[in-house]
Parts: structure tokens; C-alpha cells; sequence
């Protein structure tokens, strides 16, 4: 579990918040096979050659490489 869980919470909460982030490990380990198909969808998408003729082609990309970066950054988050 990441510290920024309980950063800044007195140590009653963080003890709940810790016990609480271990006892949902079957709903994240849910969530983030969830989250890495919505990742490889995004990434799929990104490769076909469909978007080239798209006058933004370059802000369609840009757009898909921050909403990975978001997904991975939860990801990260709701891991051990």
C-alpha cells in the first residue's frame, strides 16, 4: 500500500484505512484486471491506422497517452 493512502490522516484512521485496503484485495485485484483491459483497448485503438487521416491526429494521441498515464497512475495506487 502506498504511504500516500495515509498521508496526513492521525494514526486511528490510517490504522482503518490500512486494514481496509488489505481486506478488499480480491475487489482491487478485480479492479485492476478491469483497468489494465481498458489500458490494452486504449493502447489497440491508438495503433490502428484509422486515425491517420484525422486532421488532429496528434491531440488524439497526445489524448490516449494521458488517459493511459491516468489508468496506470490507479493502477499503481491499489496495488500492494
Amino acid at each position: 500500500m502506498k504511504l500516500s493512502w495515509t498521508k496526513g490522516k492521525d494514526e486511528a484512521v490510517s490504522k482503518e484505512i490500512s486494514d481496509n485496503f488489505k481486506a478488499s484485495a480480491l475487489t482491487r485485484e478485480r479492479l485492476k484486471e478491469l483497468l489494465e483491459e481498458v489500458v490494452a483497448s486504449a493502447e489497440n485503438s491508438s495503433l490502428t491506422k484509422d486515425g491517420y487521416g484525422v486532421p488532429n491526429w496528434a491531440y488524439l494521441q497526445a489524448d490516449i497517452i494521458g488517459y493511459k498515464r491516468a489508468i496506470k497512475e490507479v493502477l499503481s495506487l491499489i496495488s500492494k
